[in-house]
């Protein structure tokens, strides 16, 4: 289960985020119920953290 300060580093990364990024989680999201700000939150509190650090990188 997740912390609190889990989810705000999470919402503080997501605003950190280059437009390109987050547009880049909206296409995904598209078409799955979420938003591209659930998705992104949902993979950084699932584990994904080193891969979402990774695409930003590249932006």
């Amino acid at each position: 289960m997740s912390t609190w300060s889990e989810f705000t580093e999470a919402s503080r990364l997501w605003q950190s985020l280059s437009p390109f990024v987050q547009d880049a989680y909206n296409a995904m999201a598209s078409d799955t119920g979420l938003t591209g700000r659930d998705m992104f939150q949902r993979s950084y509190l699932t584990g994904y953290k080193k891969l979402i650090a990774t695409v930003d990188e590249i932006a």
